[in-house]
């Protein structure tokens, strides 16, 4: 029997499964995605969402707790079970990216795309429970064993590179945003710096896959057999080398959170490279590299957004990279 809904009003007609297929959101919530994502995107919810509630058999049961980039909702759907909706913001709309990556793995340890309107930047994805984050693992061990075991052998080949950017790009593309500032100028300093490394690498890592592109610990989720699973693929190609450098960033979190000064600190997280080094065959001094690039590009991406940058963490990863 389907739970009891205390964030939307379920409306419409009877479903198959005795649930009703449609919605109609509460005030609170409606503020809230207001606030969030804009009127017009609350407006847009209110007409797209019954319309592939319909469409896809979907009873709606819940909006997903901390609204990020996009909305998600959890339902159960007639044709495919338990489920995830999830809405693209106007600005995104069209961009297939996710869709176009889940497509070519068709479920290979990502979470399967069940159906999708890309132009109204509308996805119904395969729900994964009991979607434990990886991050709440408490083993250091356990975590990047699992990491890996998802790492080694996912990268291909895409159908249509054309559909991609390049990670080389996306630097590029933040260096050339900060140069156009008048502030921040450490920032673009170091992504100068981070440019330079990145088109080194990619001299001597051109091989083009298919990269995840946003490869840490809160996309990836357990699963009810035991497997871990990948979900929210942002699409860039580049050698698999730079999918690792943004998991290396959330495993800093809990260095940078223990008790610990900076000799400690450096030693902890040169001790997981190495670990990654000795599982993957590649050089521990480019993984370096990678995690500079990485923790400058995060940075620059901060300055973006209109939050204030954490130099001590480039400053940090620089000397990672200089040991």
């Amino acid at each position: 029997m389907q739970k009891p809904c205390s964030i939307v009003r379920l409306i419409g007609s009877i479903g198959a499964r005795g649930g009703f297929v449609g919605f109609e959101l509460l005030t609170e919530q409606a503020a809230m995605i207001t606030e969030k994502f804009g009127q017009d995107f609350c407006d847009d919810m209110r007409v797209f969402l019954p319309r592939y509630c319909e469409l896809w058999g979907v009873d709606i049961v819940e909006i997903m707790p901390n609204l990020s980039i996009n909305c998600i909702f959890k339902g159960v759907s007639d044709l495919y079970g338990d489920v995830v909706l999830k809405m693209y913001r106007r600005e995104l709309r069209g961009v297939a990216t996710e869709a176009v990556v889940l497509s070519e793995y068709d479920g290979y340890r990502f979470c399967r795309l069940l159906n999708s309107d890309v132009l109204n930047g509308v996805l119904l994805l395969e729900y994964i429970s009991p979607a434990t984050l990886l991050k709440d693992e408490p083993s250091l061990t356990n975590r990047l064993d699992a990491f890996l075991s998802l790492y080694k052998g996912l990268h291909r080949k895409p159908k249509n590179p054309q559909m991609f950017p390049t990670y080389m790009h996306w630097v590029h593309k933040a260096m050339r945003r900060l140069h156009r500032r008048d502030d921040y100028r450490d920032v673009y300093s170091y992504m100068l710096e981070a440019s330079d490394i990145c088109t080194e690498l990619f001299s001597r890592y051109n091989e083009m896959f298919l990269l995840h592109g946003d490869f840490h610990f809160e996309n990836i989720l357990l699963g009810a057999n035991g497997e871990y699973r990948i979900i929210d693929p942002k699409g860039v190609l580049g050698h698999p080398l730079f999918d690792l450098p943004r998991y290396l960033l959330n495993e800093y979190r809990f260095v940078r959170a223990a008790t610990l000064d900076m000799d400690e600190r450096l030693k902890m997280m040169g001790g997981i490279i190495e670990y990654f080094e000795k599982a993957l065959g590649i050089p521990q001094i480019d993984i370096r590299k990678s995690f500079f690039i990485e923790t400058v590009l995060a940075n620059s991406w901060m300055v973006e957004d209109g939050r204030e940058p954490k130099i001590d963490n480039i400053i940090f990863a620089k000397r990672i990279m200089e040991i």
